[in-house]
């Protein structure tokens, strides 16, 4: 789409995103059907994906989740101790 601006783009990936969430769990009258369908359906993971990419770039990632990304996330910040943990 020529002229959309960034953050015309991202409200328009929530919008899609809360519209995809919303109609699974609608959908479904339970909590693990619903989560089922949003990883198995391929517009879901579609939405999804490009919510996880609009937020990485809001944030200023590049390059998706690196060796501090995985270190905060285990252990809750850079100032603990961690044991060395083979990262995937």
């Amino acid at each position: 789409m020529p002229g959309l601006t960034f953050p015309a783009y991202f409200a328009l990936s929530s919008s899609l995103t809360a519209l995809a969430v919303s109609y699974a769990f609608q959908s479904r009258s339970q909590f693990y059907p619903a989560v089922i369908y949003l990883v198995t359906s391929k517009p879901s993971v579609l939405v999804l994906g490009n919510m996880g990419k609009c937020v990485q770039k809001r944030r200023g990632v590049k390059g998706g989740v690196g060796k501090e990304a995985w270190n905060v996330w285990l252990w809750g910040g850079e100032g603990l101790s961690a044991p060395r943990v083979p990262l995937p």
